[in-house]
């Protein structure tokens, strides 16, 4: 064999091995990448099944609800039938809603007349069920005779004076009531998530819905009565090959499946053998044409060092450095001594470049974990946000549709009433805190900075969670030494303390403790708030003050998980810090905020006045108000609260219909909106300012528009006072007495902004 075919064997040999480990490395990743994939299947499906028992608790709780109603417990079941039909019609998906007694005889439905005779539920597993347990119940799919669609029965009992009574139910379209969960989770256009129920039949469906109704795969069936979830390969009933995956709902004990077209997954590994094939052949014969040229070159060396091979050949030594007579052989081993040195810093830059790549793959592995960290703690964070959203409105739109009916009396007039206002305030905190972390994500979140005091800043916060504290019967001690001076935004530490004041009331148990320190601590100021409560894990405590992350007791306890973080920013933003200490679960906690301190020199400023819920109602006989407000309820809830304490009130409905009314009367206080169509409050401020002449009439904006930029266009626009929405009903009538008060002291434009 000649020397060029040892050559290119040698090629082809050294590059086999390379070929074999690219082959290897593109599977171990196509493993990895399939792993992935069923990874974030699990916790899709996992996810959708969440939904699926959210939404048919939300279904139980709104039956629940209706099952409390007074015709019922009275017996008048037409009185009922007429509340149940109204309450189906506000229900999306709703198909029915039906009452069956304990013996199966069917007692109404609003579908049909009342009266109308109805088949007995004798023999229905669902019924059976409840009758067995007294628990809610969900059925599995059925054909709705009535309406001829595929429906499932959500069942809850009836209680009256203690003894179950009667089966409340209502039957759900299965693709209007459950395909919209399905929906919502904007998969791919081809991948498709099935809910199928515990008789292993298709209730819902994304794409093909056409199969509602028919078992699932076989497979699928055998896997979900294996295990509750899990992962494999399948063949839709569509005939396509899939990677699945599968979740069971502990409620309803239905089963969530994720299907993700097989082709999809494995394209980019057959793109990747493609290239490793197309590259090797490109190497291969690249390689032979390289091989044959450098081998009649090396062929010609040898033969002109024939004197030397032919001494190695005998045995004998050549002599050392002794000259070959030939100057390209002695070229060639100048430039091998060469090369070798050359060889030699390659390697070491080679290494080199390995050491730096190797450092580059674990960054990139960290940024993946912790994108797909953020990936789930997002996707967590927004089914929170809807169940804390979604939670208060079930409560507030259950109750005002009970107590609008009429049929609600006693004691129970004043739970609903009471658990409306609990939820409302519930839901405003939620909204004030999101738009708070979206105002920090954008960067429009400003301090007012300024010389204050810290005392008073502690206290105001401390009044706003007393009552709360006092609900659950836990003591706040607080000790704040004196003179703490510092340069801050008022409200915004204000809004820190309360915070703390409001995570540590909210882990403390009935009969807990909650302590305020504040001193000075060097050339900082130290606030600490510590709780007797349940503690913090300590695994969780480096992410305590990141957005949308929560402990297992946090998720446990509710909320957004965003007080914490909104504490960090507003902190940080004054220069200062936030630690956290925790011995661990039920042994409490201590948040610990620093501040840099500041020479005050007397001249401080309070925080804005914070009205609290509950004051009382003050008397405005003899004062005049005009109400200004484009919103008809709004109007007439302003109007009514003012008028229950004597104040003579005047409404209008627009800019121009107020200054008309002006032109006639003469109003003590004038309460406005901004946001108004057409003509808005600033030009009604500015038109009545040019009016006013010696008499200034003062003037309160009552808005939604409740930033900092807002307040501050509202009062150099000429407004006396910048209060935001929503108010409550005291509180109003509270700032126009304060207001009238210091018009008769003759300083009107020095009152402060109130926050409610």
């Amino acid at each position: 064999m000649s020397l060029r075919s040892h050559l290119l064997a040698l090629v082809v040999v050294s590059l086999v091995p390379v070929l074999v480990f690219c082959a290897v490395l593109v599977f171990a990743l196509a493993r990895h990448e399939r792993a992935t994939v069923e990874q974030g299947s699990r916790e899709t499906a996992r996810a959708l099944a969440v939904a699926v028992d959210q939404q048919i608790e939300s279904v139980m709780a709104v039956l629940a609800s209706l099952a409390i109603s007074q015709p019922l417990a009275t017996g008048d079941l037409r009185g009922f039938y007429e509340e149940a039909r109204a309450f189906r019609a506000t229900q999306d998906g709703w198909e029915s809603v039906f009452l069956y007694d304990l013996n199966g005889d069917g007692l109404l439905n609003v579908r049909l007349p009342f009266g109308t005779p109805l088949p007995s539920a004798r023999g229905q597993e669902a019924f059976d069920r409840l009758v067995a347990t007294g628990r809610p119940v969900v059925s599995d799919l059925a054909l709705g005779r009535a309406v001829g669609r595929d429906i499932v029965w959500v069942v809850v009992p009836v209680k009256i004076a203690g003894e179950l009574k009667y089966a409340l139910g209502a039957s759900i379209d299965s693709q209007l009531g459950l395909r919209a969960i399905l929906d919502r989770l904007r998969m791919p256009e081809e991948w498709s998530a099935t809910i199928s129920d515990r008789n292993k039949i298709i209730v819902a469906r994304t794409r093909s819905s056409h199969l509602v109704g028919q078992p699932v795969t076989p497979r699928l069936a055998e896997r979900t009565a294996a295990a509750p979830e899990g992962a494999y390969e399948d063949v839709t009933l569509d005939g396509i090959p899939v990677y699945a995956a599968f979740s069971r709902s502990p409620v309803a004990g239905w089963t969530v499946s994720i299907a993700i077209p097989s082709r999809l997954v494995d394209a980019s590994l057959r793109r990747s053998l493609l290239t490793i094939v197309g590259a090797g052949l490109a190497f291969l014969v690249l390689a032979g044409g390289l091989a044959a040229v450098v081998g009649r070159r090396i062929a010609a060396a040898i033969e002109s060092l024939s004197h030397a091979a032919h001494a190695v050949a005998s045995g004998e030594t050549p002599a050392a450095g002794a000259p070959s007579g030939v100057t390209e052989v002695d070229t060639v081993a100048h430039d091998l001594a060469e090369a070798a040195a050359i060889l030699a810093g390659r390697a070491v830059d080679r290494a080199r470049t390995e050491e730096e790549r190797g450092r580059l793959l674990a960054r990139a592995e960290t940024a993946r974990r912790d994108a797909e960290i953020a990936n789930r703690t997002k996707d967590e964070f927004l089914a929170t946000v809807s169940h804390e959203l979604r939670t208060p409105l079930t409560a507030i739109l259950g109750w005002a549709r009970m107590l609008r009916s009429g049929r609600v009396g006693g004691d129970a007039i004043a739970r609903g009433l009471e658990v409306i206002d609990r939820n409302a305030r519930l839901q405003a905190q939620l909204i004030e805190d999101l738009l708070d972390v979206s105002r920090i994500i954008t960067g429009k979140l400003r301090l007012e900075l300024r010389s204050i005091e810290l005392a008073p800043v502690i206290d105001g916060a401390i009044d706003s969670v007393r009552d709360t504290a006092e609900a659950k019967g836990i003591t706040i001690d607080c000790a704040v030494e004196p003179h703490l001076g510092l340069r801050g935004d008022p409200d915004r530490l204000q809004q820190v303390v309360w915070n703390l004041l409001s995570n540590a009331i909210k882990f403390t148990p009935a009969g807990g403790r909650v302590s305020v320190v504040a001193r000075a601590a060097g050339a900082e100021l130290e606030i600490s708030v510590s709780d007797t409560g349940k503690g913090i894990e300590r695994e969780f405590l480096p992410f305590v003050f990141e957005r949308f992350r929560q402990s297992a007791m946090g998720r446990a306890s509710g909320g957004l998980g965003l007080g914490l973080a909104l504490v960090r920013h507003l902190t940080e933003g004054h220069g200062g810090t936030v630690a956290v200490h925790s011995e661990g679960p039920d042994r409490g906690a201590t948040l610990t905020v620093r501040l840099p301190s500041a020479t005050t020199n007397g001249e401080t400023e309070a925080p804005a006045t914070v009205l609290r819920p509950g004051a009382r109602f003050p008397s405005l006989a003899g004062v005049r108000v005009l109400v200004v407000d484009d919103d008809d309820d709004a109007r007439q809830l302003l109007a009514f609260v003012l008028e229950q304490c004597h104040a003579e009130v005047l409404t209008a409905a627009s800019t121009h219909e107020a200054l008309r009314r002006l032109e006639n009367e003469k109003p003590d206080v004038v309460l406005s909106d901004i946001n108004m169509p057409g003509a808005d409050g600033y030009v009604l401020v500015r038109t009545l300012r040019e009016r006013d002449g010696a008499g200034r009439v003062p003037v309160v904006a009552l808005t939604a528009s409740a930033r900092g930029e807002d307040r501050r266009r509202a009062l150099a626009a000429g407004f006396d006072m910048h209060v935001a929405k929503p108010v409550e009903p005291a509180v109003l009538a509270e700032i126009v007495a304060e207001l009238m008060g210091a018009v008769r002291r003759g300083r009107a434009g020095e009152l402060p902004t109130a926050r409610v």
